[in-house]
């Protein structure tokens, strides 16, 4: 039986909902499907049989591990959640159901699934067991009973779509399924066991690697929607060096260096960092890693994503950013496993508005008095900038060399992650290697520090390897972005 009128596949969906819900609230169930799942590949390797999480889109972890996840991952809401979400990405739903109950039409009704999944296979459409509906006997008399299958008896549900493939779960040989196990395994060499167990593992490997990336990219990309969906036109579109009258003389011979008069206000950057990044607090560890920044202006903003191997085949992948008044700080390995997670608008929002502020020297027209910055005069060559984005406020000191350009940028107290508590620290930014971008003169290389009681502690060091700058220019009295020519 064929359905795919939606009508009907909700109606077989609050049957598989309420198949479900009856089996993870039996222990005994609960019991046996922890052993029948295989957590890992090798897991997957070694027994030959049941299902590997890594077949279901999970993914692979130790059994210590994933028996205990399982626990408080699996709930009837959450499986019930993902089951609703499958059965409406799916395009039909197939029931397999028999004469009588006895084992001839069981295999009759297996015989006839396996048809199907062989021409649906051959079409390149994928389908999985809804298999609840059938499992709990009340609910599949009432199933059948809703289908109008009278004394016949439904067998096997089956959802299916078009869609990628996953990996495969195992499969004991036939032989072993038929008792003559021990002549197999006598043929079955330990270098063609240890084969399969590296083909296993690598192509697990592979596969996970894979899916973090790519749930990673989904997160980025929401990432940057949020930060550009927050975006306001400028206060201001051109530089006008009349705004300089009464900002202190070392912030006026900044202005003076790095703009020219009448270019457009920067509107958004994207920048490309080659950085090595400290891994140890006292000493030097530094992991080479590469990393892509988006920031908007106006209402500021960014979102710095980064990659780093930490092993040969263990990246962790780094948010850091500011969105419309939230600090964000997440890193996660493999882009799935979260290994710290900050957010909010407290400590670490002001923290990373004071990041957008310091590097606001790669797009410096951010720095002048009509984009919101006020200015307090330090001595000849320092002044204290300071920014308020809604009830978040940023104030920096920056000091300025011979040639009036931004030498360092320092905070009494910015937040630093210790574990998952903000602890306020003394912190130092230093820029240099001052080279011409988009008509501006910005720092391309630079190192930043926290300042700790047992001596300063740099944690990232960096180069700018690409900088795009989209300005604001003035067309038809309106306010637009325009990318640089």
């Amino acid at each position: 039986m064929l359905l795919t009128d939606p009508r009907a596949m909700e109606q077989v969906l609050e049957y598989v909902v309420a198949g479900d819900t009856a089996q993870l609230g039996d222990p005994a169930f609960v019991a046996e499907l922890k052993t029948w799942i295989c957590f890992s590949a090798d897991e997957a390797v070694r027994t030959g049989d049941g299902l590997y999480t890594g077949a279901t889109g999970n993914p692979s972890l130790p059994r210590w591990l994933g028996s205990r996840l399982i626990i408080w991952a699996m709930t009837p809401k959450s499986e019930n959640d993902r089951y609703a979400r499958q059965v409406r990405n799916s395009v039909g739903i197939a029931v397999f159901f028999s004469a009588a109950n006895d084992k001839a039409h069981w295999v009759q009704a297996g015989r006839c699934y396996q048809r199907f999944a062989l021409q649906a296979t051959a079409l390149g459409v994928r389908n999985a067991f809804l298999n609840q509906a059938v499992e709990v006997a009340p609910v599949r008399s009432q199933f059948a009973s809703m289908l109008g299958l009278g004394s016949q008896r439904p067998d096997l549900v089956v959802r299916f779509r078009r869609g990628p493939a996953l990996p495969l779960s195992m499969r004991r040989p036939v032989l072993a399924c038929t008792g003559m196990t021990h002549s197999r395994r006598n043929n079955l060499t330990w270098i063609e066991a240890s084969a399969l167990a590296v083909a296993a593992l690598a192509a697990a490997a592979v596969g996970l690697a894979a899916h973090g990336a790519a749930r990673w990219a989904r997160r980025t990309r929401a990432a940057l929607g949020r930060l550009d969906a927050a975006r306001t036109p400028p206060n201001r579109s051109r530089y006008d060096m009349r705004e300089l009258d009464r900002l202190p003389a070392p912030v006026q011979r900044f202005f003076r260096s790095v703009l020219r008069e009448g270019q457009p206000i920067v509107a958004s950057v994207t920048l490309e960092h080659p950085c090595a990044f400290n891994m140890i607090l006292a000493g030097d560890r530094w992991k080479p890693f590469t990393s892509l920044q988006r920031v908007v202006t106006n209402r500021p903003g960014f979102v710095w994503n980064a990659r780093i191997a930490l092993l040969p085949c263990l990246p962790v992948y780094v948010h850091d950013g500011y969105i419309t008044g939230t600090g964000i700080l997440h890193a996660a390995a493999l882009g799935l496993f979260t290994v710290a997670e900050l957010r909010g608008r407290g400590a670490i929002a002001k923290g990373e508005l004071m990041r957008y502020l310091a590097e606001a020297a790669w797009y410096p027209t951010a720095l002048l008095p009509s984009q919101s910055v006020h200015r307090e005069a330090v001595d000849v060559s320092a002044a204290k900038a300071t920014l308020t984005d809604s009830e978040i406020t940023a104030t920096l000191t920056f000091r300025f060399d011979t040639a009036g350009l931004i030498e360092s940028v320092r905070s009494e107290a910015r937040g630093r992650a210790v574990g998952d508590a903000i602890v306020m620290s003394p912190w130092k930014g230093r820029w240099s290697n001052y080279q011409e971008r988009s008509a501006m003169r910005v720092p391309l290389s630079g190192e930043v520090a926290w300042l700790l009681p047992e001596g300063p502690m740099p944690y990232w060091r960096g180069t700018v390897s690409s900088l795009a700058c989209d300005f604001s220019t003035e067309t038809m009295g309106a306010s637009i972005c325009a990318p640089r020519q």
